[in-house]
């Protein structure tokens, strides 16, 4: 078993090789494309006109959640409430602050940074995703909101640290603002950890596609 599942890996890592050399019909096409097309099978087809045309088929395996409607929609309303909630939050303590420390002021950009990000994942890649979704789709989707909520937990500890560091060594501003600040970036951090791990706990089930029906089929993986 291990041996057929080495020489098939084998087998695509050759065919994809030899795909990359064909110019005339791959073309000039970066990784991202790859990435973009990821287990996309690319073969010719006899166009109306008589000219052959590129044509994409997926061949890769599906994701789709097992969830009924309800939760499945409920899910989705409480991400976004979430990240509202964290938006509202930012926007809030940074009103409470005074002109702070630079730290502070980079750890608070490179928060609005990521809580963007997070935002154009949620409400872009994963509200209005199918269900039924590529490896593609589950990447950009599931993996990566929980990739960045990790990483607006991390940014919104950083701030509640920097907030309280920057007041003990200014003494500058009021303290109650500046706790109730700490509080609301701490409360994000909540929030922020919520969403990854209700998403690591959402189950997937996972189905294979149809083959491709067309000649000289080639996959375009990512390695």
């Amino acid at each position: 078993m291990a041996d057929k599942k080495w020489i098939s890996h084998t087998n695509r890592r050759l065919r994809q090789k030899l795909y990359e050399r064909d110019a005339d019909f791959r073309g000039f096409h970066s990784h991202s494309y790859h990435k973009h097309f990821e287990d996309y099978t690319e073969y010719r087809r006899m166009g109306a006109n008589g000219r052959m045309k590129l044509v994409r088929e997926y061949t890769g395996v599906w994701y789709r959640q097992k969830l009924s409607l309800c939760p499945y929609l409920l899910i989705r309303i409480l991400y976004v409430l979430l990240s509202a909630d964290m938006v509202f939050m930012l926007i809030q303590a940074g009103c409470r602050l005074a002109p702070t420390a630079w730290y502070l002021t980079i750890s608070e950009f490179m928060t609005v940074l990521v809580l963007t990000a997070l935002s154009y994942i949620l409400l872009i890649n994963y509200v209005f995703a199918p269900r039924a979704m590529t490896v593609g789709q589950y990447k950009s989707a599931s993996v990566s909101l929980g990739r960045i909520s990790l990483a607006a937990a991390g940014c919104f500890a950083a701030d509640a640290l920097f907030v309280l560091l920057s007041f003990s060594q200014s003494q500058t501003g009021s303290g109650k603002g500046t706790v109730m600040a700490a509080a609301q970036f701490l409360a994000c951090v909540l929030s922020a950890l919520a969403m990854s791990a209700i998403e690591r706990r959402v189950p997937y089930e996972v189905s294979t596609a149809a083959e491709p029906h067309g000649d000289d089929g080639v996959p375009i993986t990512v390695d």
